[in-house]
């Protein structure tokens, strides 16, 4: 007994059947159904194993059995696909986004044919699985919009040679950058380019590198034009080949380096004060050395004790001796400073301690201006702890 609403036997040819049911593209056939109002249905009459294994059906009746509305996503694309079906309407190619039974998505592209069979117009359709197409189109689609976001927020710019070594391409930020819109570039090469007084020595080197078909970095070259400001650039780039080895240009990137080379003297002299700096320090550190050395042999020299007058100079020259290896450090930190790198050491500083030391350093000065120093405190006590950078609270007192 043939089962209500299928087709029987009588009304498919069992080599159309075996067609379909040996098909590896999912094969279905459907019945347009046309409501009072206007609304077109469909359901199918006839699927293969193919589709129900596409659409992950547990079996064959169980695909029957589901409404086709349940298996699409953008139903106003089924009714306009619903439609044309029942127009008999051939369609090619149509894409769409389905669900297989499991709840997750796959695009599938269907292409009908009306055919007539048993007297009753019906539509078959196949479909194929462009899922992993589709999944690759967005792919593309997401790194190319992710390397135009990287290309429009990068601080270089993009650009291409051809086999002539002219420029073919430059991506629109080199605008941004650089000053002169792309087509500015096009059909010059970077010959044109150059300012007239630029180191022939160093672009005939660069011209070889070129000629030789080898990659490059860095090349720093004057860039100068006709109502262009002059910049100083900098371009790295690569040969580019074809599969048959043919030549084909040049693709690289662009980086304005105009305050680089602007500031290189000021650095340059920076570094040599620095250097200066460094070498003055360690030099000065080798008769301070001396003077705390032979000082602390002076103060505990068993054979030849020091006299109470002598004991409190040696300390004085001692505690000069230390300070001022205390200032050639920080003249060694200056360096650090101009780089940032330089931190405060904070620590709890017994205040006392420092201002009694910054006194007995103070205090030849003192006698020598007649002037005296006297410190209190509103309770006549010590002075609290204070959390600072020890060395520089010292600097800041003297």
């Amino acid at each position: 007994m043939v089962q209500k609403g299928f087709l029987s036997q009588s009304a498919m040819q069992d080599e159309l059947r075996n067609l379909f049911e040996g098909n590896p593209m999912g094969v279905a056939i459907m019945r347009h159904e046309r409501r009072a109002d206007g609304h077109v249905t469909a359901r199918r009459v006839f699927a293969n194993n193919s589709l129900a294994d596409l659409f992950l059906a547990p079996s064959l009746e169980m695909l029957m059995q589901q409404t086709v509305r349940a298996s699409w996503v953008d139903h106003s694309a089924l009714e306009r696909v619903n439609k044309a079906f029942s127009s008999q309407t051939r369609i090619v190619s149509f894409e769409a986004e389905r669900i297989r039974f499991d709840g997750s998505i796959l695009w599938v592209s269907m292409t009908s044919q009306p055919i007539v069979l048993g007297g009753e117009e019906l539509t078959i359709v196949w479909h194929l699985d462009i899922t992993d197409r589709k999944q690759a189109e967005q792919d593309l689609q997401a790194s190319e919009t992710q390397l135009r976001d990287f290309i429009d927020s990068s601080v270089d710019w993009f650009w291409e040679m051809d086999a002539d070594l002219r420029f073919t391409y430059m991506s629109p930020n080199v605008e941004r950058i650089a000053g002169v819109p792309p087509e500015w570039h096009y059909g010059k090469t970077r010959e044109d380019l150059l300012g007239p007084n630029y180191d022939r020595a160093v672009w005939t080197k660069h011209l070889q590198t070129l000629k030789a078909r080898k990659p490059y970095r860095d090349f720093v070259f004057l860039r100068t034009g006709d109502g262009v400001e002059e910049k100083w650039l900098s371009s790295s780039g690569k040969p580019i080949f074809a599969d048959d080895g043919n030549f084909l240009g040049y693709r690289g990137t662009g980086t304005d380096v105009t305050e680089r080379i602007e500031n290189q003297e000021l650095r340059d002299a920076s570094r040599a004060k620095s250097e200066f700096l460094s070498r003055m320090s360690h030099e000065l550190r080798t008769p301070l050395n001396a003077i705390q050395g032979f000082g602390q042999l002076l103060e505990n020299d068993p054979e030849h004790p020091l006299a109470p007058v002598q004991e409190v100079a040696v300390q004085q020259i001692l505690q000069g001796g230390s300070h001022l290896l205390d200032l050639i450090n920080q003249v060694l930190d200056m360096a650090k400073l101009e780089n940032g790198a330089l931190a405060p050491s904070i620590e709890p500083v017994d205040t006392s301690s420092v201002l009694r030391d910054c006194l007995t350093m103070a205090a030849s000065m003192v006698d020598e201006k007649s002037v005296s120093i006297q410190t209190e405190t509103p309770d006549g006590g010590l002075l609290p702890f204070v959390r600072a950078d020890r060395m520089r609270l010292r600097q800041v007192l003297l």
